[in-house]
Protein backbone atom coordinates (compact mmCIF):
# COMPACT_ATOMS: atom_id res chain seq x y z
CA UNK A 1 0.00 0.00 0.00
CA UNK A 2 3.10 2.21 0.68
CA UNK A 3 3.73 1.85 -3.19
CA UNK A 4 0.64 1.83 -4.64
CA UNK A 5 -0.42 5.31 -2.38
CA UNK A 6 2.93 7.10 -3.78
CA UNK A 7 1.14 7.60 -7.19
CA UNK A 8 -1.71 9.73 -5.08
CA UNK A 9 -0.47 13.15 -5.19
CA UNK A 10 1.67 12.48 -8.40
CA UNK A 11 -0.91 10.88 -10.77
CA UNK A 12 -3.18 13.37 -11.54
CA UNK A 13 -0.48 15.79 -12.08
CA UNK A 14 0.78 13.15 -14.86
CA UNK A 15 -2.12 12.25 -16.44
CA UNK A 16 -2.34 16.64 -16.94
CA UNK A 17 1.01 16.66 -18.08
CA UNK A 18 0.02 14.66 -21.18
CA UNK A 19 -2.98 17.08 -21.35
CA UNK A 20 -5.32 14.84 -19.76
CA UNK A 21 -8.88 17.18 -18.88
CA UNK A 22 -10.94 16.70 -15.87
CA UNK A 23 -13.38 14.30 -17.15
CA UNK A 24 -10.47 12.08 -18.72
CA UNK A 25 -8.66 12.08 -15.50
CA UNK A 26 -12.10 10.74 -14.01
CA UNK A 27 -12.83 8.00 -16.03
CA UNK A 28 -9.06 7.39 -15.71
CA UNK A 29 -9.93 6.54 -12.11
CA UNK A 30 -12.86 5.08 -13.01
CA UNK A 31 -10.94 2.28 -15.43
CA UNK A 32 -8.90 1.32 -12.50
CA UNK A 33 -11.60 0.60 -10.39
CA UNK A 34 -14.38 -0.94 -12.64
CA UNK A 35 -11.48 -3.99 -13.51
CA UNK A 36 -11.81 -4.41 -9.84
CA UNK A 37 -14.78 -4.77 -9.75
CA UNK A 38 -14.82 -7.11 -12.43
CA UNK A 39 -11.51 -8.81 -11.57
CA UNK A 40 -12.09 -8.95 -7.83
CA UNK A 41 -14.39 -12.57 -7.68
CA UNK A 42 -12.65 -14.05 -10.39
CA UNK A 43 -9.40 -13.93 -8.27
CA UNK A 44 -10.63 -14.55 -5.12
CA UNK A 45 -12.53 -17.72 -6.27
CA UNK A 46 -9.24 -18.97 -8.14
CA UNK A 47 -7.11 -18.85 -4.65
CA UNK A 48 -9.46 -20.71 -3.29
CA UNK A 49 -8.98 -23.47 -6.30
CA UNK A 50 -5.09 -23.05 -7.18
CA UNK A 51 -3.62 -21.82 -3.57
CA UNK A 52 -3.20 -18.17 -2.11
CA UNK A 53 0.31 -17.46 -3.38
CA UNK A 54 0.33 -18.22 -6.48
CA UNK A 55 -2.82 -15.67 -7.19
CA UNK A 56 -0.70 -13.25 -5.10
CA UNK A 57 2.53 -13.34 -6.72
CA UNK A 58 0.53 -12.87 -10.12
CA UNK A 59 -1.18 -10.08 -8.40
CA UNK A 60 2.45 -8.37 -7.29
CA UNK A 61 3.84 -9.09 -10.79
CA UNK A 62 0.88 -7.00 -12.55
CA UNK A 63 1.61 -4.60 -9.98
CA UNK A 64 5.34 -4.15 -10.83
CA UNK A 65 4.71 -4.50 -14.51
CA UNK A 66 2.10 -1.72 -14.96
CA UNK A 67 4.05 0.91 -12.62
CA UNK A 68 7.37 -0.16 -15.39
CA UNK A 69 5.03 0.69 -17.92
CA UNK A 70 3.33 3.74 -16.53
CA UNK A 71 6.65 5.15 -15.76
CA UNK A 72 7.52 4.47 -19.70
CA UNK A 73 3.87 5.74 -21.19
CA UNK A 74 4.12 8.41 -24.09
CA UNK A 75 0.38 9.41 -24.63
CA UNK A 76 -2.50 9.72 -22.54
CA UNK A 77 -4.42 6.66 -24.25
CA UNK A 78 -1.18 4.58 -22.64
CA UNK A 79 -2.24 5.47 -19.52
CA UNK A 80 -5.86 4.70 -19.44
CA UNK A 81 -5.20 1.49 -21.24
CA UNK A 82 -2.40 0.56 -18.05
CA UNK A 83 -4.09 1.87 -15.41
CA UNK A 84 -7.54 -0.50 -16.67
CA UNK A 85 -4.83 -3.53 -17.13
CA UNK A 86 -3.35 -2.43 -13.44
CA UNK A 87 -6.83 -2.44 -12.37
CA UNK A 88 -7.18 -6.45 -13.89
CA UNK A 89 -4.21 -7.29 -12.14
CA UNK A 90 -3.74 -5.87 -9.08
CA UNK A 91 -6.95 -7.06 -8.36
CA UNK A 92 -5.38 -10.38 -7.14
CA UNK A 93 -3.68 -9.09 -4.16
CA UNK A 94 -5.89 -7.58 -1.67
CA UNK A 95 -9.04 -10.25 -1.64
CA UNK A 96 -6.11 -13.05 -2.02
CA UNK A 97 -4.24 -11.27 1.26
CA UNK A 98 -7.75 -11.06 3.05
CA UNK A 99 -8.66 -14.41 2.64
CA UNK A 100 -4.85 -15.59 3.99
CA UNK A 101 -5.31 -13.62 7.29
CA UNK A 102 -8.50 -15.70 6.92
CA UNK A 103 -6.78 -19.33 6.16
CA UNK A 104 -4.38 -18.40 9.08
CA UNK A 105 -6.63 -17.37 11.80
CA UNK A 106 -9.27 -19.01 14.05
CA UNK A 107 -12.94 -17.16 14.24
CA UNK A 108 -11.69 -16.24 17.53
CA UNK A 109 -8.58 -14.32 16.58
CA UNK A 110 -9.94 -13.58 12.97
CA UNK A 111 -10.76 -9.66 14.10
CA UNK A 112 -7.62 -9.09 15.35
CA UNK A 113 -6.04 -10.50 11.73
CA UNK A 114 -8.24 -8.29 9.91
CA UNK A 115 -7.50 -5.45 12.06
CA UNK A 116 -3.70 -5.75 12.16
CA UNK A 117 -4.11 -5.96 7.92
CA UNK A 118 -6.02 -2.85 7.83
CA UNK A 119 -3.43 -0.78 9.94
CA UNK A 120 -0.89 -2.20 8.00
CA UNK A 121 -2.74 -0.70 4.89
CA UNK A 122 -3.91 2.61 6.54
CA UNK A 123 -0.02 3.50 7.74
CA UNK A 124 0.92 2.61 4.16
CA UNK A 125 -1.53 5.09 2.68
CA UNK A 126 -0.01 7.70 5.15
CA UNK A 127 3.40 7.47 4.36
CA UNK A 128 3.08 6.90 0.36
CA UNK A 129 1.77 10.22 -0.09
CA UNK A 130 4.68 12.04 1.27
CA UNK A 131 7.49 9.76 -0.11
CA UNK A 132 5.61 10.58 -3.86
CA UNK A 133 5.45 14.19 -3.35
CA UNK A 134 8.73 14.08 -1.76
CA UNK A 135 10.19 11.80 -4.77
CA UNK A 136 8.45 13.73 -7.37
CA UNK A 137 10.80 16.81 -6.73
CA UNK A 138 13.36 14.65 -9.07
CA UNK A 139 11.14 13.78 -12.06
CA UNK A 140 7.15 12.96 -12.40
CA UNK A 141 8.48 9.79 -13.54
CA UNK A 142 10.15 8.67 -10.51
CA UNK A 143 7.52 7.73 -7.99
CA UNK A 144 6.63 5.25 -10.61
CA UNK A 145 9.97 3.82 -10.37
CA UNK A 146 9.81 3.64 -6.36
CA UNK A 147 6.26 2.25 -6.69
CA UNK A 148 7.89 -0.59 -9.26
CA UNK A 149 10.74 -1.77 -6.68
CA UNK A 150 9.24 -1.54 -3.93
CA UNK A 151 6.50 -3.88 -5.45
CA UNK A 152 9.66 -6.13 -6.77
CA UNK A 153 10.87 -5.98 -3.60
CA UNK A 154 7.86 -7.71 -1.94
CA UNK A 155 7.35 -10.18 -4.44
CA UNK A 156 10.94 -11.54 -4.26
CA UNK A 157 10.17 -11.32 -0.19
CA UNK A 158 6.64 -13.09 -0.51
CA UNK A 159 8.28 -16.05 -3.62
CA UNK A 160 11.00 -16.94 -0.45
CA UNK A 161 9.31 -16.66 2.52
CA UNK A 162 5.57 -16.78 2.17
CA UNK A 163 3.97 -20.18 2.45
CA UNK A 164 0.81 -21.45 0.57
CA UNK A 165 -2.10 -20.80 3.70
CA UNK A 166 -3.89 -23.76 1.75
CA UNK A 167 -1.52 -26.73 0.74
CA UNK A 168 -4.97 -28.76 0.36
CA UNK A 169 -6.66 -25.75 -2.30
CA UNK A 170 -9.30 -27.04 -4.46
CA UNK A 171 -11.11 -28.37 -1.11
CA UNK A 172 -13.66 -25.13 -0.28
CA UNK A 173 -17.48 -25.45 -1.30
CA UNK A 174 -18.03 -22.64 -4.45
CA UNK A 175 -21.52 -21.22 -4.02
CA UNK A 176 -23.66 -23.21 -6.13
CA UNK A 177 -24.04 -19.82 -8.11
CA UNK A 178 -21.95 -16.85 -8.59
CA UNK A 179 -24.77 -14.68 -7.30
CA UNK A 180 -25.29 -16.48 -4.06
CA UNK A 181 -22.73 -13.99 -2.18
CA UNK A 182 -25.37 -11.70 -3.06
CA UNK A 183 -28.04 -12.72 -1.08
CA UNK A 184 -29.22 -13.50 2.46
CA UNK A 185 -26.58 -12.14 5.43
CA UNK A 186 -23.60 -12.46 2.99
CA UNK A 187 -25.61 -9.80 1.13
CA UNK A 188 -26.34 -7.61 3.29
CA UNK A 189 -22.50 -7.63 4.45
CA UNK A 190 -21.47 -6.70 0.77
CA UNK A 191 -23.99 -4.18 0.36
CA UNK A 192 -22.30 -2.70 3.58
CA UNK A 193 -18.81 -2.84 1.91
CA UNK A 194 -20.47 -1.08 -0.72
CA UNK A 195 -22.21 1.77 1.01
CA UNK A 196 -18.78 2.50 3.16
CA UNK A 197 -17.06 2.43 0.25
CA UNK A 198 -18.92 4.44 -1.81
CA UNK A 199 -19.30 6.68 1.35
CA UNK A 200 -15.72 6.81 1.94
CA UNK A 201 -14.82 7.42 -1.86
CA UNK A 202 -17.32 10.39 -1.64
CA UNK A 203 -14.93 11.58 1.08
CA UNK A 204 -12.12 11.40 -0.48
CA UNK A 205 -13.08 12.87 -3.82
CA UNK A 206 -14.47 16.16 -2.44
CA UNK A 207 -12.98 16.77 1.27
CA UNK A 208 -10.39 19.08 -0.49
CA UNK A 209 -12.20 21.15 -2.15
CA UNK A 210 -15.23 21.52 0.43
CA UNK A 211 -12.01 22.46 3.23
CA UNK A 212 -10.72 24.79 0.66
CA UNK A 213 -13.95 26.68 -0.08
CA UNK A 214 -15.54 26.94 3.06
CA UNK A 215 -12.12 27.34 5.49
CA UNK A 216 -9.50 28.38 2.56
CA UNK A 217 -6.89 25.45 4.02
CA UNK A 218 -4.43 24.37 1.23
CA UNK A 219 -2.68 22.07 0.28
CA UNK A 220 -0.77 21.21 3.77
CA UNK A 221 -3.71 21.49 6.08
CA UNK A 222 -5.25 19.28 3.65
CA UNK A 223 -2.24 16.60 3.97
CA UNK A 224 -2.89 16.86 7.71
CA UNK A 225 -6.13 16.12 7.69
CA UNK A 226 -6.03 13.21 5.50
CA UNK A 227 -2.74 12.02 7.58
CA UNK A 228 -5.14 12.25 10.90
CA UNK A 229 -7.80 9.93 8.86
CA UNK A 230 -5.21 7.60 8.05
CA UNK A 231 -3.79 7.89 12.15
CA UNK A 232 -6.85 7.02 13.87
CA UNK A 233 -8.28 4.40 11.68
CA UNK A 234 -4.94 2.88 11.65
CA UNK A 235 -4.80 3.15 15.59
CA UNK A 236 -8.45 1.61 16.03
CA UNK A 237 -7.01 -1.40 13.46
CA UNK A 238 -4.14 -2.64 14.73
CA UNK A 239 -4.76 -1.99 18.79
CA UNK A 240 -8.31 -1.24 19.49
CA UNK A 241 -11.12 -3.21 17.17
CA UNK A 242 -10.48 -6.51 18.07
CA UNK A 243 -10.42 -6.34 22.01
CA UNK A 244 -14.43 -4.24 21.21
CA UNK A 245 -15.23 -7.34 18.54
CA UNK A 246 -14.57 -10.23 21.11
CA UNK A 247 -16.11 -7.74 23.90
CA UNK A 248 -18.92 -6.45 22.38
CA UNK A 249 -19.21 -9.00 19.07
CA UNK A 250 -18.51 -8.36 14.93
CA UNK A 251 -22.20 -7.18 14.49
CA UNK A 252 -22.84 -4.35 17.28
CA UNK A 253 -19.29 -3.01 16.38
CA UNK A 254 -20.19 -2.88 13.01
CA UNK A 255 -23.36 -1.26 13.31
CA UNK A 256 -21.50 1.30 15.91
CA UNK A 257 -18.74 1.44 13.33
CA UNK A 258 -21.42 2.67 10.86
CA UNK A 259 -23.41 5.18 13.26
CA UNK A 260 -19.87 6.57 13.88
CA UNK A 261 -18.45 6.95 10.22
CA UNK A 262 -22.40 9.00 9.93
CA UNK A 263 -22.09 11.37 13.00
CA UNK A 264 -18.23 12.47 11.38
CA UNK A 265 -20.01 13.37 8.15
CA UNK A 266 -22.80 15.03 9.88
CA UNK A 267 -20.30 17.12 12.34
CA UNK A 268 -18.35 17.57 9.14
CA UNK A 269 -21.68 19.41 7.38
CA UNK A 270 -21.96 21.68 10.62
CA UNK A 271 -18.28 21.89 10.68
CA UNK A 272 -17.45 25.71 12.71
CA UNK A 273 -13.86 26.17 12.81
CA UNK A 274 -10.77 24.79 11.50
CA UNK A 275 -10.35 23.41 14.94
CA UNK A 276 -13.07 21.48 15.01
CA UNK A 277 -12.60 20.26 11.72
CA UNK A 278 -9.60 18.34 13.01
CA UNK A 279 -11.50 16.35 16.02
CA UNK A 280 -14.28 15.80 13.44
CA UNK A 281 -12.06 13.95 11.00
CA UNK A 282 -10.50 12.00 13.80
CA UNK A 283 -14.11 10.75 14.45
CA UNK A 284 -14.58 10.23 11.11
CA UNK A 285 -11.22 7.93 11.13
CA UNK A 286 -12.30 6.29 13.99
CA UNK A 287 -15.28 5.44 12.09
CA UNK A 288 -13.96 4.05 9.59
CA UNK A 289 -11.33 2.17 11.56
CA UNK A 290 -14.32 -0.21 13.25
CA UNK A 291 -16.07 -0.49 10.14
CA UNK A 292 -13.63 -1.95 7.73
CA UNK A 293 -12.12 -4.90 9.80
CA UNK A 294 -15.31 -6.08 11.32
CA UNK A 295 -17.43 -6.05 7.85
CA UNK A 296 -14.37 -8.68 6.61
CA UNK A 297 -13.93 -10.39 9.40
CA UNK A 298 -17.77 -11.33 9.44
CA UNK A 299 -17.42 -12.51 5.93
CA UNK A 300 -14.94 -14.06 6.25
CA UNK A 301 -16.34 -15.79 9.78
CA UNK A 302 -19.57 -16.98 7.22
CA UNK A 303 -17.68 -17.98 3.84
CA UNK A 304 -17.69 -21.38 3.04
CA UNK A 305 -14.82 -20.35 0.48
CA UNK A 306 -12.96 -17.87 1.88
CA UNK A 307 -11.14 -16.38 -1.45
CA UNK A 308 -15.22 -16.20 -3.07
CA UNK A 309 -16.84 -14.39 -0.38
CA UNK A 310 -13.71 -11.84 0.01
CA UNK A 311 -13.30 -11.23 -3.89
CA UNK A 312 -17.07 -10.61 -4.00
CA UNK A 313 -16.47 -8.17 -0.77
CA UNK A 314 -13.95 -6.20 -2.39
CA UNK A 315 -16.16 -6.00 -5.73
CA UNK A 316 -18.21 -4.12 -3.65
CA UNK A 317 -15.93 -2.05 -2.04
CA UNK A 318 -14.46 -0.87 -6.17
CA UNK A 319 -17.69 -0.36 -7.23
CA UNK A 320 -18.36 2.02 -4.40
CA UNK A 321 -15.14 3.88 -5.58
CA UNK A 322 -16.38 3.86 -9.40
CA UNK A 323 -20.09 5.53 -7.82
CA UNK A 324 -18.60 7.55 -5.06
CA UNK A 325 -16.33 10.08 -6.45
CA UNK A 326 -19.01 10.92 -9.53
CA UNK A 327 -22.09 10.83 -7.62
CA UNK A 328 -20.59 13.24 -4.96
CA UNK A 329 -18.95 15.29 -7.57
CA UNK A 330 -22.20 15.64 -8.77
CA UNK A 331 -24.10 16.59 -5.39
CA UNK A 332 -21.27 18.90 -4.64
CA UNK A 333 -21.37 21.05 -7.95
CA UNK A 334 -25.11 21.58 -7.87
CA UNK A 335 -26.29 21.15 -4.51
CA UNK A 336 -23.43 23.15 -2.10
CA UNK A 337 -20.49 21.93 -0.33
CA UNK A 338 -22.07 20.21 2.62
CA UNK A 339 -24.30 17.84 0.33
CA UNK A 340 -21.70 14.99 -0.01
CA UNK A 341 -21.64 14.51 3.66
CA UNK A 342 -25.35 14.72 3.77
CA UNK A 343 -26.20 11.86 1.34
CA UNK A 344 -23.18 10.06 3.47
CA UNK A 345 -25.08 10.47 6.28
CA UNK A 346 -28.04 9.39 4.43
CA UNK A 347 -26.65 6.41 2.89
CA UNK A 348 -24.75 5.08 6.38
CA UNK A 349 -28.04 5.87 8.15
CA UNK A 350 -30.12 3.11 5.92
CA UNK A 351 -28.07 0.17 5.43
CA UNK A 352 -27.24 0.52 9.45
CA UNK A 353 -31.25 0.28 9.44
CA UNK A 354 -31.26 -2.29 6.81
CA UNK A 355 -28.60 -4.61 8.71
CA UNK A 356 -29.98 -4.42 12.40
CA UNK A 357 -33.68 -5.33 10.97
CA UNK A 358 -31.95 -8.10 9.24
CA UNK A 359 -30.00 -8.85 12.47
CA UNK A 360 -33.07 -8.95 14.16
CA UNK A 361 -34.65 -11.32 12.26
CA UNK A 362 -32.05 -13.40 11.72
CA UNK A 363 -31.54 -14.08 16.05
CA UNK A 364 -35.72 -14.14 16.56
CA UNK A 365 -35.34 -17.05 13.96
CA UNK A 366 -32.14 -18.68 16.43
CA UNK A 367 -34.19 -18.45 19.38
CA UNK A 368 -37.21 -19.95 18.19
Amino acid sequence: MTGFSILFPVLPHYARHMGATEAQWGWIVAAYSLMQFLFSPFWGSLSDRIGRKRVLLVGLAGYVGTFVLLALAQTLLQVFLVRAVSGALTAATLPTAMAYVGDNTTKEERARGMGVLGAAMGLGVIFGPMIGAFLSRISLATPFWASAASGAITFVLATMLLPESRPEYGSARASRSRWEVLRGQMGMLNLVALAVSFVIAAFEATFALFILDRFALGGLAQGYMFGLVGLAAALVQGGIVHRVMRRYGDERVLAAGMGVVALGLGLLVAAWSVAALYWVVIVYGTGYGLVRPAVATLVSKRAAAQGEAIGAMDAMDAMGRVLGPVVAGTAYAHLGPPAPYALGVLVMLAVLAAFQLQTGQRRAQEAR
